[in-house]
């Protein structure tokens, strides 16, 4: 890591994961070591958007696969390919 750099924890970890830092490389090195839980406040935003015609969800959405085809949604999920994909029942 870059001196003054920042390492930040985005995401999610068993809550019985550990690391273990070198305190001394922190000052010396002068990194920021911050977390982010970016949707802790975003639900009702977004809804309150969608609701008022701010955002369209048919922007966000890439695909349609109904229920039969639900394997191939998760091969395609897994795969990384699309934006968001509903599953119609």
């Amino acid at each position: 890591m870059a001196e003054a750099g920042t390492f930040l924890q985005f995401g999610v970890a068993d809550h019985a994961t550990r690391v273990t830092v070198d305190p001394y490389r922190i000052y010396n090195q002068e990194i920021t070591i911050t977390g982010s839980m970016a949707v802790l406040h975003s639900f009702e935003r977004a809804a309150e958007l969608f609701g008022n015609g701010v955002l369209d969800p048919e922007v966000f959405i890439s695909d349609r696969v109904p229920l039969e085809r639900y394997p191939e949604a998760l091969e395609q999920f897994a795969a990384g390919v699309g934006r968001k994909i509903v599953v119609v029942p």
